[in-house]
């Protein structure tokens, strides 16, 4: 829930800035936001439920390789191809 709340200061991709394009590595996520208490980028992945497995590995990947560890998905409670794991640092919303 706390990624829930912090929410309201993300950011789409359309509207990053240079450095945080820069920051994201090769594959841009939906949206940013900033984690006030560290300060830490955490990044959103919204409407993931048709993704393969593959898709998703490689996203959550090449992110915590560019050093974004913290992610933020969103997926159906019905999920058509693969779920998001459950990892460290990886918050997943059923909806």
């Amino acid at each position: 829930m706390e990624a829930i709340r912090e929410l309201h200061s993300f950011k789409l991709a359309s509207h990053f800035t240079p450095g945080e394009i820069a920051a994201c590595g090769s594959m841009r996520p939906d949206a940013i936001y900033t984690d006030t208490a560290t300060g830490e980028i955490v990044v959103v992945e919204a409407d993931s439920g048709q993704y393969t497995k593959s898709q998703i590995q490689d996203k959550v990947a090449r992110w915590r390789a560019a050093g974004l560890d913290r992610q933020v998905w969103e997926q159906p409670v019905q999920v058509g191809a693969a779920k998001v794991p459950l990892l460290p640092g990886i918050t997943v919303m059923r909806i």
